[in-house]
């Protein structure tokens, strides 16, 4: 989450001085003081949790306080604090009187129809960073949040303004310790570049510095934002609404026993930065509230509905005709009814999230943006998407129910119903049918009423006892494959709907059998466990599904996994596997499998024993021993078994390949080539298809003289 500080009752009055005593010395650490001004509260926000400080500002200086006696006095209070002067601009208090109660929460800014806005850059060291330049920094502080201003406001409120050149101020020991050190030093220093500071009524200060993953704060109400490292606009408009005197834009998070999240229940926590819509939230630039706009009478047209009505809502981002927002008072309650949807500066809104919000006004002024459509996440968060759906209701604590009846791209009507009484269970689901799946059953219905709590999901039983729960947001789910059934056996299934209440009647649909519709397909031979050799024809058969009767695609064979043939039309087969080819006896796996033109497949198998004949080469003449020559010498021979596959043959003359022949043609020995009286080694070598070698026995012959 991004951290904000926030600083809560803020003066306007910008200060003098930077914590000092009056006459503008640091005091001692010793020496007590007494500094009299605003009191303002400081929301600090981190990740480890939010905790508050308070600070003092008066004309002649700004200090953090440090122990302040209960009850503190309210933010905004004009006090007289007297303590001693620690490290970090603090004081510690010992006596705090308030002289003034506080002035009202808004400030007369926030009500005015512009405000003109100082950007101070601030800088310490040498020389200035190089960013952002001035250009940059009035587009994106100055530029940017003016068209956003007049969007949101409706063309109610706009800013303008300047930014100065780099000013530079003493190093700070602490960036957050010392903003209001920083803030006044930069005043003073624009006051000596000849800059007119009363022409401005919002400063806001860039500290090129890392506050601890702090991007931010800003008086509450007030004139002053402090900007850490960032100008990015989400950080602007948010501290800038402070300035206007908003508060932050938080989301009730509620649970029940039987649910992760519901919308309203006894177990609630307020996440304080939770509207991940409204840019007082913390995560997109998105329009302010309608309960904010309405207290800086930005709000177009709104309807309070005390009494049951139905109303349409236009888009709450529209300017032009159509109730923006419905104001629900109900007992001592109010809610606040806003339709929004990705346009504008809410296009950043999550795909698939535009609906009717609802929020509630929360303490000192707080918005609480409800979850109405719980269980629907977007990008891991829940809250991201809070919308009711079209079709779905939630009843109120005080027995108001709120429908949501219809939802276009321009409209959305609301019912809104008095004395409803308390949500009910879901009606029964309407028209539920099964229809036959492959191994499965398609089980359907129809969206049930939810009576007053959104239908979360639901509870399928299966004849058998078996249960499925099925989650649907807003019910809008309306079906389930249940896979793995037995086509042997028929089955009946019964859907209830749930919601926070509970479960509704049930329906039962008609008996259903699951489909076995894959291709029939066998091997008719070699049969199982049939020795064979040679080339065997593999035969077999592929036919339809008997009750679908869907084409085949094509039937396939092949062996330990390695395809022998396919074909894509009948006749189907035979395939012939030839296993005098790289196959070596043993054990084979022949494997069938058939497609039909819907994909559905049948595969199977049987093993067969491969018994192929030794193979054996044997010269035949000359005989071992023999002595030949002078001339050329036939080298006669014999493979066994005569019909293998053979490629050809070599003549190996002391172990060196001395011609080839193709199987069955005598080779050549010419003696000629040798000295007469010597004795030399024959073997001739045949390879097969696979290109395994086979040798003869070796013979000898001597060269006649």
């Amino acid at each position: 989450m991004v951290a904000f500080v926030v600083v809560v009752g803020a003066s306007a009055v910008a200060p003098t001085g930077g914590g000092t005593a009056a006459g503008g010395r640091t005091p001692s650490s010793s020496t007590a003081v007494t500094v009299r001004g605003v009191l303002e509260e400081v929301v600090i926000d981190r990740a480890d949790g939010a905790h508050s400080r308070y600070a003092v500002r008066g004309t002649d200086g700004s200090w953090w306080l440090d122990g302040l006696p209960e009850p503190t006095p309210a933010s905004g209070s004009t006090v007289a604090v007297t303590g001693a002067p620690s490290a970090g601009n603090t004081l510690r208090v010992a006596t705090i009187r308030v002289t003034a109660p506080p002035t009202g929460e808004l400030t007369a800014a926030a009500r005015a129809r512009s405000t003109k806005v100082l950007l101070l850059r601030v800088y310490w060291g040498s020389r200035p960073p190089a960013n952002p330049t001035a250009a940059t920094a009035k587009r994106k502080a100055i530029t940017r949040p003016r068209a956003w201003f007049r969007e949101v406001s409706h063309g109610r409120y706009t800013v303008s303004g300047a930014v100065t050149p780099w000013l530079r101020v003493p190093r700070p020991a602490d960036c957050v310790n010392d903003a209001f050190k920083v803030s006044d030093q930069a005043l003073a220093a624009a006051r000596r570049a000849g800059i007119r500071l009363g022409r401005y009524g919002r400063f806001m200060y860039y500290l090129p510095c890392n506050a601890g993953g702090l991007l931010g704060f800003g008086s509450h109400p007030g004139n002053q934002v402090w900007l850490f490292n960032t100008l990015d606009l989400q950080v602007l408009v948010h501290e800038q609404g402070h300035n206007l005197g908003l508060h932050h834009a938080s989301a009730r998070r509620c649970t029940s026993r039987a649910w992760e999240t519901v919308t309203w229940s006894s177990s609630c926590q307020i996440d304080e930065y939770g509207d991940e819509i409204d840019t007082m939230g913390n995560r997109r630039p998105g329009h302010y509230s309608a309960f904010a706009k309405s207290r800086l009478g930005w709000l177009q047209r709104a309807t309070t509905v005390t009494a049951t009505r139905t109303l349409d809502l236009a888009p709450y981002e529209t300017t032009g005709p159509g109730i923006k927002a419905i104001k629900l008072r109900a007992g001592r309650s109010t809610y606040w009814l806003e339709y929004r949807t990705r346009r504008g500066t809410d296009r950043a809104m999550p795909a698939g999230t535009d609906g009717v919000q609802i929020r509630v006004p929360g303490p000192e002024g707080r918005t609480q943006v409800l979850d109405a459509g719980p269980g629907s996440t977007v990008d891991y968060y829940d809250s991201a998407d809070v919308h009711l759906p079209a079709g779905s209701s939630w009843t109120t604590p005080e027995k108001v129910r709120i429908t949501v009846t219809r939802q276009t791209a321009s409209v959305a009507t609301v019912a809104i119903r008095f004395g409803a009484g308390a949500a009910k269970v879901p009606n029964a689901p309407g028209v539920v049918r099964a229809q036959a799946g492959v191994n499965a059953a398609r089980v359907t219905w129809t969206r049930p009423a939810d009576n007053g709590a959104i239908v979360r999901g639901y509870r399928i039983t299966r004849s058998d006892g078996a249960t499925r729960t099925v989650t649907s947001f807003a019910g809008t789910g309306t079906g389930y494959t249940w896979t793995g059934l037995d086509p042997a056996r028929t089955y009946r299934f019964s859907v209830r709907a749930l919601n926070e209440a509970g479960a509704s009647a049930a329906v039962t649909t008609g008996v259903v059998r699951p489909l076995v519709d894959t291709p029939s397909a066998s091997i008719t031979s070699p049969a199982q466990g049939a020795t064979v050799a040679g080339v065997v024809p593999i035969r077999f058969t592929a036919a339809p599904n008997a009750s679908t009767k869907v084409p085949i695609f094509y039937a396939e064979v092949n062996v330990d996994g390695v395809p022998l043939d396919i074909d894509f039309a009948a006749p189907w087969g035979p395939f012939q596997w030839d296993t005098r080819r790289d196959v070596p006896n043993g054990n084979h796996t022949i494997t069938l499998t058939v497609s039909d033109q819907s994909g559905r497949t049948t595969t199977v198998s049987r093993t067969v024993k491969v018994a192929n004949p030794a193979r054996t080469v044997t010269i035949t003449a000359p005989a071992d021993g023999a002595t030949v020559g002078p001339g050329d010498v036939a080298v006669t021979y014999q493979l066994a078994p005569a019909t293998w596959d053979w490629q050809w043959v070599d003549l190996l003359v002391d172990d060196f390949p001395d011609g080839t022949a193709l199987p069955g043609t005598a080779l050549s020995f010419f003696a000629g080539g040798y000295e007469p009286g010597t004795t030399h080694t024959l073997r001739v070598r045949a390879v097969d298809a696979g290109f395994q070698s086979y040798l003869s026995a070796p013979i000898e012959v001597t060269i006649s003289d």
